[in-house]
């Protein structure tokens, strides 16, 4: 099941008990609006809730480092903020470091802190987004 999959972030050196770890991801999967769709079975998940899945696990892992590559790519508008807001809270609030790899522009023109746009393998500008 999607719940399963979530499962396989769990590592008790990272939380103090079974119960925080099933706390925080239970609020994330509310604030990601999937709670009602973890008990369908992984392969039968469209790519919208597979990638939803994908970020949860990696932010459960509560790495210092998260590589983020287009994470929002199969999702709409209104999710792929929340998806956004997510990873902001995480980098914010958890200290992550998070490089993310995306074509959103609506997204990366939000992003308060320092970005890297690459054109053609090249440095096309390097600074804030607000310059952008």
């Amino acid at each position: 099941s999607c719940e399963d999959n979530l499962w396989l972030a769990y590592d008790e050196t990272v939380y103090r008990s079974k119960n925080e770890f099933m706390g925080e991801m239970l609020e994330l999967v509310r604030f990601l609006g999937i709670e009602d769709r973890l008990s369908m079975k992984f392969k039968d998940a469209n790519g919208g809730l597979k990638n939803k899945l994908a970020v949860l696990r990696a932010v459960l892992a509560r790495p210092e480092v998260l590589l983020a590559d287009e994470p929002t790519a199969a999702l709409d508008r209104t999710n792929a903020q929340r998806v956004y807001e997510l990873l902001q809270f995480y980098n914010e609030r958890r200290k992550t470091t998070i490089v993310w790899a995306s074509h959103n522009k609506e997204l990366v023109k939000q992003f308060p802190g320092r970005i890297v746009h690459i054109d053609k393998g090249k440095i096309f500008y390097s600074g804030h987004a607000c310059f952008i």
